[in-house]
């Protein structure tokens, strides 16, 4: 399966199933694929020694800041919603469950399976957005080798290392 494939599969899975929120902010892969072939058409004299236009190169920025933006937004929202909301409760439901007298309550029982159910969907949530981080960056990769090996002008080694502090690249919280 080609990567722009792998991508497209990548973003209806996320509409198909309980990622949706996701769908919409992949990195445009086939947008950029389709730019730097029409900048190739453009300037087919001599295929080898071709510069870039400023315009992939722009576009390509501007998809990393859509990706970036996007990711470090719900990692806020998930880690606040964890530690405002779900954490106080997993402690609750611990003190619950160290509480022997209560263990056999119904009220008790309950209260544990609620918080284990929230938690798995945490887990889940955290899963899918590790796993769009993941896809984003090898777009970025896959898209900056294609333009690598098509101009003069190498654009991989810089726009990598500019990953670096990038919160979806190499947050500290994944």
């Amino acid at each position: 399966m080609k990567f722009g494939q792998r991508i497209k599969s990548e973003e209806a899975a996320c509409l198909a199933g309980h990622r949706i929120e996701l769908a919409d902010h992949f990195l445009d892969y086939k947008r950029l694929k389709k730019l730097m072939k029409s900048i190739r058409r453009k300037n087919s004299d001599d295929q080898r020694n071709l510069t870039s236009d400023d315009t992939f190169l722009s576009a390509l920025m501007g998809e990393i800041e859509k990706v970036d933006s996007f990711f470090a937004a719900r990692e806020a929202e998930y880690w606040y919603s964890f530690f405002i909301k779900l954490y106080p409760r997993v402690l609750e439901a611990k003190s619950t469950y160290d509480c022997v007298a209560k263990i056999f309550s119904a009220e008790g029982k309950e209260s544990i399976s609620l918080v284990g159910d929230e938690l798995s969907a945490f887990i889940d949530k955290l899963h899918n957005l590790r796993r769009y981080a993941l896809m984003n960056t090898l777009a970025i990769i896959k898209i900056t080798k294609k333009h690598d090996k098509h101009y003069a002008a190498k654009l991989q080694p810089s726009i990598l290392s500019s990953l670096n502090g990038r919160a979806f690249f190499d947050s500290p919280r994944f």
